[in-house]
Formats: structure tokens, sequence, C-alpha cells
């Protein structure tokens, strides 16, 4: 309900905003509205003032947590991952009921995925990405986000599967073709869903 409020509010407000020509100190509610503004409109570090002006209100209103979710939302917007982080655990600690929160991890997660999406990282890093997206996927297992947290699983499992693949590969191009074959199986055997499990199979001749 409170979504769709703020929403109603958005919309009402960037209607009126301006005609005096000047903007006044607000209240927070006001304050929040223009937050809302500059958010819509891509000013994040201007939105960012005034969501910034309900937290330090002095008041806890129903707006104050979603005033601290747009700030890490904003950073985010911005690809601050690390300032982004920092304001969702935040949220996370000192509003553990807001409505933001299944967002809020969503998009953790999201920057976690963000920071080691290259075969490069670690076995060991992208094996924690799974763990955390099946943590994700357990705790809200209808969650709005299902789709895009399974295509994140998938590129880390591609990921994963890649790593094996390119030793398997450099095992063959060595005319170690017993040692690529195991690495090839073992890729099959772990990954058979990835696009790397259909090229260890024209390796070693499966169908």
């Amino acid at each position: 309900m409170k979504r769709f409020l703020i929403l109603f509010v958005f919309i009402f407000f960037t209607s009126c905003l301006f005609r005096k020509g000047r903007v006044e100190e607000f209240s927070p509610q006001r304050s929040f509205e223009l937050g809302l503004y500059y958010f819509y409109k891509g000013k994040y570090d201007k939105a960012r003032e005034y969501f910034n002006k309900v937290l330090f209100s002095g008041e806890i209103t129903e707006m104050t947590d979603d005033a601290q979710f747009y700030i890490a939302k904003s950073y985010l917007n911005q690809k601050e991952y690390e300032t982004a982080l920092s304001e969702y655990n935040f949220l996370i600690t000192q509003f553990p009921n807001s409505e933001h929160r299944e967002e809020a991890e969503f998009d953790i997660l999201k920057i976690y995925i963000l920071k080691i999406r290259s075969p490069l990282h670690e076995t060991e890093e992208l094996e924690t990405a799974l763990s955390k997206i099946k943590t994700f996927m357990e705790k809200y297992p209808e969650s709005r986000f299902k789709e895009e947290v399974k295509a994140m699983k998938n590129e880390i499992l591609n990921l994963l599967a890649e790593k094996i693949y390119k030793i398997a590969e450099l095992y063959e191009k060595m005319g170690r073709f017993e040692s690529a074959e195991i690495y090839y199986r073992e890729l099959l055997e772990k990954y058979p869903d990835t696009i790397w499990a259909e090229r260890a199979k024209k390796k070693i001749g499966e169908k």
C-alpha cells in the first residue's frame, strides 16, 4: 500500500512543485516529495540532499525508511557500489521490518554479482555467490525478482563451468588428452545445463 502512496505523492508533487518559482524550506514530507522528484529525474545528488533532510529531521515517520532506501538506490544507480552496500546494510539493520527489505537484499546480491562477474575470479568467490543466491531464493521463494535471480545463478554456473573448460582445453593443447577428458567429464557432471557443457560434449564425442 505504501508503495502506491509513494507513487501517487510523486505524480501529484511533480505537477505542482515549482508553481511559485522558488523552493522554500520543507517539512519531512515535503522534503521526501522533493527527493522523489529529483530521484526520478536522475538527479541523485540533489535527491539525497532532500532524503537526508528526512533522516535528520528529528522525526521518525513512515517515510524515514523510504528515504534511506532511496539514498541507497541512488548510489546504486550511480554505480557507487561500496557506498550503496553500506546504505543498504544500514537500512536492513535499522529498519528490519521495512517493506523495502526484500529489494534491498536483492540489490545487495546484485552488487556482489557485479563485483565478481568474470571467470578470472576465484572459484571460491563464485561458489559463495551461488550460496548467496540460494539463500535469497529460499528466503523469498515467490520474489518478484525471481527471474532475475535465476539469471544471476545461470551466469555464475556458466562462469564456473568456463573455468573447468579452460583447464580441460589447456590440457588438450598440451596433448594430454586423458587429463583433458577428465575435466570435460567433470564439467558435464557438475554443470550439465550450461553452454560449456554442450561444448564439452562435442570435445569428447557425446550427444
